[in-house]
């Protein structure tokens, strides 16, 4: 037996303390990044404004509209907008009027022709979204860090658990991050949804869909939950990339983002089709139903629509959110606190904490295998 009195009693008591203590650290880990990833969303916001343009934007002006559009009937046919969506002279004479007339969103081909378009919206429209974009980043990271928490306490450390499916996740990390990670996008899938329309929409208050956020779940309530299945072949592919990561296969994560691009341009355009004025009005069923009418009315190249901006985006994310968390770790207001959480760690370490005996002295064989695994 350990032969220290002021060490802890019995194994388990140390197993729990210091789960306890794992558990604290990383739930201010996940708080880190979502400090860290509001950050680069700042810098990355036009990049990520101007790829989602191009995204939802339909080459060659098709649209498929709905036969119930109630605001054609009201002001008469439904014209166009060019590619520029509202040139300048226009919104001035309807902004003038107050017309509030219905109209189609930006419709653009090249990255020049998004950037001209936001830019006679403003400056601020290259940040459109972004801040509900960094309250669904810092929810989602401290969500999905709560939930893979709970089912680690639920199976704790036992070798086998009389419950299938928590030994099931138990030996399958990559079945347990895509539950995780498919459980947060679920109920976050709201502001997912309220991202994508804050950025397609104009942002004149005399064409603007959705002033606020309260706004936008005032009306569309019924359609706020519209893609929310493509989070799942989403997730499926990102949890390759969380067991590579963990296997140091870093190559991976830059190819990720190709497969799972399409999936997000479908799911982008089923959240953003509305009979409102300014959204698509497009008629995807779903999956399926929006893959066939892009590759039949626009090709298989429009799944890629944006898809540099949004890598760009990516590989800065990824590069970036390490270590801007870990500065973040130490210089935060819990500074002194983290300190002395590292000086605990040290001591509670059971590799340091076991060191200093020889073999002979722990008679707990697992003990033993616990302080050479950490």
């Amino acid at each position: 037996m350990l032969q220290d009195p002021q060490d802890i009693e019995n194994a388990q008591s140390f197993q729990d303390l210091f789960s306890e203590y794992m558990a604290k650290i990383q739930k201010r880990k996940a708080i880190s990044m979502g400090f860290a990833s509001g950050v680069i969303s700042l810098l990355t916001s036009p990049l990520l404004t101007l790829g989602m343009i191009k995204q939802l934007s339909i080459p060659n002006g098709y649209y498929k509209t709905y036969n119930d559009f109630k605001s054609t009937k009201a002001q008469g046919s439904f014209q166009r907008v060019k590619n520029d969506s509202q040139g300048a002279g226009n919104a001035a004479k309807y902004g003038a009027r107050r017309v509030d007339l219905p109209y189609k969103p930006i419709n653009v081909n090249t990255y020049m022709e998004a950037t001209h378009a936001l830019m006679r919206q403003g400056l601020t429209s290259f940040f459109k979204g972004n801040g509900i974009r960094c309250l669904h980043m810092c929810l989602f990271q401290y969500i999905r860090t709560d939930l893979s928490l709970r089912i680690d306490q639920m199976y704790g450390q036992d070798k086998e658990h009389e419950n299938y499916v928590l030994n099931l996740l138990k030996n399958a990390p990559l079945l347990k991050e895509f539950l995780v990670a498919s459980a947060a996008d679920f109920v976050l899938h709201p502001l997912h949804c309220a991202e994508a329309r804050f950025v397609l929409q104009h942002r004149s208050m005399n064409f603007c869909v959705y002033p606020t956020l309260f706004s936008f779940f005032k009306s569309s309530y019924g359609e706020m939950w519209r893609g929310i299945l493509l989070h799942a072949p989403k997730n499926m592919l990102l949890a390759l990339t969380g067991v590579s990561f963990i296997n140091s296969s870093n190559w991976i994560m830059y190819c990720i983002p190709f497969l799972v691009y399409p999936f997000l341009t479908i799911q982008r355009r089923i959240e953003c089709q509305s009979i409102k004025k300014g959204m698509l009005q497009t008629k995807y069923r779903g999956f399926f139903s929006g893959m066939y009418q892009i590759l039949k009315n626009e090709g298989p190249l429009s799944l890629y629509r944006g898809f540099p901006a949004f890598f760009l985006a990516t590989t800065l994310w990824m590069l970036c959110v390490p270590s801007i968390s870990n500065w973040y770790m130490e210089n935060s207001p819990w500074a002194n606190q983290e300190t002395r959480d590292i000086k605990f760690r040290d001591e509670m370490d059971p590799a340091r904490r076991y060191e200093e005996y020889e073999d002979d002295d722990i008679d707990d064989e697992d003990l033993r295998a616990a302080a050479k695994s950490q």
